[in-house]
């Protein structure tokens, strides 16, 4: 069945990404909402079609569909192409398994000069982190993310 977007608490996380090493950014692993900048079918089916996610409360979905945005929309550039349509699977996960998962992933990360102390930081914000949203965004003074 499918489910509006109404039931997700966004960022959501790519819990299928099989080579962290090949991660260029970390909007790779993680969706801030449902739109994507692609409207290529075979690029869908290769990256995101059947991925499991789960969103900021443990809740898991599956990317089912991508719906294209209206042409005008998609000829912008760098804009919005279409929409991902995720089936609830009515299920969650415990956010210290998602922790575990991501500090594993972690590992497989190429750490060098340049990014040793960003990673060094991630790992520490992670560890610290409650929610998704704590893993990925800076608090502000009040404590939100």
């Amino acid at each position: 069945m499918m489910d509006s977007t109404d039931n997700i608490k966004f960022p959501l996380l790519d819990l299928i990404i099989n080579d962290w090493s090949k991660i260029n950014d970390v909007s790779e692993i993680l969706f801030d909402d449902e739109f994507i900048y692609s409207s290529s079918d075979t690029n869908f089916k290769l990256y995101l079609f059947n991925h499991l996610l789960v969103d900021d409360n443990g809740n898991l979905f599956k990317i089912k569909e991508k719906e294209n945005l209206p042409l005008l929309k998609r000829i912008i550039p760098f804009g919005k192409k279409a929409k991902i349509i995720f089936e609830n699977l009515n299920k969650t996960i415990d956010f210290n398994e998602v922790k575990e998962m991501m500090l594993s992933n972690m590992s497989k990360l190429e750490v060098n000069d340049l990014n040793k102390d960003f990673i060094n930081k991630w790992y520490s914000k992670i560890m610290e982190s409650k929610s998704i949203s704590e893993m990925f965004w800076e608090k502000d003074n009040n404590g939100n993310v």
